[in-house]
């Protein structure tokens, strides 16, 4: 919830560097996936706090293809968008996109997830490195010596599921 909180103050705080000569006022999300709750709840909030504003939220969904995201974000550049929120799913690919956005004038956030280049304004995430400690640690705990554990690594080259 803390994550979203600080998603929304970010998304405001730029808003108000956006040009304001513009009729209609667009901000881009390009999720990873979808099928993952956590942006679905991000979406959502984002939703909810732009509802009352000039602004109107495009969402998209890449299915964690990065081409596919690719070619999203291009199509969010070709829509002249005010702001990308950009969850990639793939930290390094993601620069290309970024340097995109940034030589269209149009600045980037990056949600949960790094990108190895380019030009973002914010980084909204959580701890992953953190978090991995304290997942190892909860291990030692609970699992005796010799355990069999499964490692879930989440989605490859995604810069929080290598700080895990």
């Amino acid at each position: 919830m803390k994550k979203l909180l600080v998603v929304v103050l970010a998304v405001v705080s730029v808003l108000g560097l956006a040009s304001c000569q513009k009729q209609e006022k667009k901000i881009g999300f390009a999720a990873s996936t979808f099928t993952n709750p956590f942006f679905s709840d991000i979406e959502d909030g984002l939703e909810a706090v732009l509802e009352d504003s000039e602004y109107t939220l495009i969402s998209l969904g890449a299915d964690n293809d990065a081409s596919k995201q690719a070619n999203q974000v291009e199509d969010l550049i070709a829509q002249n968008v005010d702001l990308i929120l950009l969850n990639p799913v793939d930290s390094t690919t993601a620069g290309t996109m970024i340097k995109e956005a940034n030589d269209a004038g149009i600045p980037v956030i990056t949600v949960d997830r790094t990108a190895d280049s380019g030009e973002v304004v914010a980084h909204i995430a959580s701890d992953n490195v953190a978090g991995g400690k304290m997942a190892a640690e909860y291990l030692q705990t609970v699992c005796t010596e010799g355990a069999a554990v499964l490692q879930l690594t989440g989605q490859a080259g995604a810069s929080a599921a290598t700080d895990r």
